[in-house]
């Protein structure tokens, strides 16, 4: 047979599809065409149409498989990345609920003995003072005792290192 048959070209009443179908519905005749041209003729259309079809089927496949699992892949990471964030958010929310009134109270706490330590120190200015001079006077007896005593050490180690080279 032929390799193409042009169906609707060339023709006085249509083309061969024209025909056939007249035939069919109509109960015409074919045209003054031989039923093993229109035969071949259908067989041939049939052929064309299953190869148009079927034409590119597998490099399709292929193409879907990998596109299928590139889809897979990429929905996988974006699913991890989400879990991570997710993971994070929580984590940031729970530790925000937990620490957030622990810092609010030691604010408040520290906003109001800075006002008490403020007062303190305008209204009762003679107290404040004193209280100073008599922290100061403290921790200077304390430097003058462990002075002292480091002293002490120093000597007993300077004696003890003699007593060795003995």
């Amino acid at each position: 047979g032929k390799a193409h048959v042009p169906l609707t070209a060339g023709r006085p009443h249509g083309g061969v599809k024209d025909v056939v179908l007249a035939a069919a519905k109509y109960g015409m005749g074919l045209q003054g065409l031989s039923p093993a041209e229109c035969v071949e003729t259908l067989w041939i259309y049939c052929a064309e149409r299953i190869q148009a079809t079927f034409r590119g089927e597998k490099p399709r496949k292929r193409e879907g498989g990998a596109l299928r699992m590139w889809l897979r892949r990429e929905m996988d990471w974006k699913r991890r990345c989400f879990k991570a964030w997710w993971n994070a958010a929580v984590n940031t929310m729970s530790l925000r609920y937990r620490c957030s009134g622990p810092f609010r109270s030691w604010y408040r706490y520290t906003q109001e003995m800075k006002k008490l330590h403020y007062l303190f120190a305008k209204c009762f200015w003679p107290i404040y003072v004193w209280r100073k001079a008599t922290r100061e006077s403290i921790l200077e007896k304390q430097k003058a005792d462990l002075l002292r005593r480091l002293y002490w050490c120093y000597v007993n180690l300077h004696v003890f290192r003699g007593w060795k080279k003995w």
